[in-house]
């Protein structure tokens, strides 16, 4: 009965096949490392990627709630200014309104 380190040895170093299966071994050990140092610096790409978009993203939300703030205050000032120019046709309209009930009382004592 041998133990499971000494069975590998004895069947890495056969005499008949020992040299093909220690280099398949080999092989198969750097295409692990291979696939492994693939994998993680996909990994690290895929991750600053998300980085990148995450701050693109944010950029975007920033700019964006700056273009709502502004176009808010724009939308503030336009009703303000709307505001402003119905108030002054209502002052015209009263101050036009007072004259002629000025004139109308005239009439009425000059008759």
């Amino acid at each position: 009965q041998l133990s499971a380190s000494r069975r590998l040895y004895q069947w890495l170093y056969d005499e008949n096949d020992g040299k093909k299966r220690r280099w398949t071994v080999v092989g198969a050990g750097m295409a692990a490392c291979v696939l492994t140092a693939g994998y993680w610096i996909g990994y690290m790409y895929y991750k600053r990627e998300l980085r990148e978009l995450s701050k693109k993203a944010k950029e975007m939300e920033r700019l964006k709630a700056k273009a709502l703030k502004k176009n808010r205050l724009h939308n503030q000032s336009m009703l303000l200014l709307v505001e402003g120019a119905q108030l002054e046709e209502e002052e015209k309209e009263a101050k036009r309104r007072r004259t002629e009930e000025a004139q109308n009382f005239a009439r009425f004592i000059d008759e």
